[in-house]
């Protein structure tokens, strides 16, 4: 457990987790560091990441990848990602490579940022939920949401502005479910697409306000 923490003004503020038990990151301020990589991976146990602040960093992403075990819980919540000045490069609310039957939530985060906000990535169709996060580009770059692999997501009431695409929903299976939902998102003022469908993916989308992208 690692909770109500200052890492600031750093060379190297990473915080480096493998193999653990259950393991819980809560409350912890992440500010000014040169290098701000939050990895946790190979994992045994549940992970819960939430109520934390990482600002200022000229360098990071926050990565949950690889395990161990199946049937495990990830919450990513209530986080707040300000990638500061323009010469940084905050990357993405990472999650990828879980085993089968995984509970994926990533909700109620606010990421203000060049790279993609969220990113998942799947091999064992688990249905991840990406729900109430809001998620604005400094630079019109990247993508707000993506998701990849074989992953079956709900993608839920977001709001997503200022990126260069707004959400992507990839499945590489062809023989697969390639289920997913999206609805009730906000999705305006990026540079590209609003929404797009890749590969054997079969979304339901509906109910999404899609404005001032310059394509669908």
């Amino acid at each position: 457990t690692m909770r109500r923490n200052k890492i600031s003004s750093c060379k190297n503020g990473d915080v480096s987790v493998r193999e653990s038990g259950s393991l819980v990151f809560e409350d912890n301020e992440i500010s000014s560091n040169e290098r701000a990589y939050i990895q946790i991976r190979d994992l045994r146990a549940d992970v819960s990441i939430k109520n934390n602040t990482f600002s200022n960093n000229k360098n990071g992403y926050l990565s949950i990848e690889s395990a161990y075990q199946e049937n495990l819980s990830v919450l990513v919540e209530g986080n707040s990602i300000s990638e500061g000045g323009s010469n940084n490069y905050f990357g993405s609310i990472q999650v990828g490579s879980m085993r089968q039957g995984t509970e994926i939530l990533i909700q109620n985060n606010t990421i203000e940022n060049r790279g993609d906000g969220i990113y998942v990535n799947d091999y064992y169709n688990n249905t991840p939920k990406i729900l109430g996060n809001t998620i604005k580009g400094t630079q019109q770059q990247s993508t707000g949401i993506n998701v990849s692999g074989k992953t079956k997501a709900t993608i839920e009431n977001n709001t997503i502005e200022n990126k260069q695409n707004g959400i992507r929903v990839e499945y590489n299976d062809a023989n697969g479910d390639g289920s997913s939902v999206i609805k009730g998102n906000v999705i305006k003022g990026n540079s590209g697409y609003g929404i797009r469908v890749e590969n054997y993916a079969k979304p339901v989308i509906s109910l999404n306000d899609i404005e001032n992208n310059n394509g669908y």
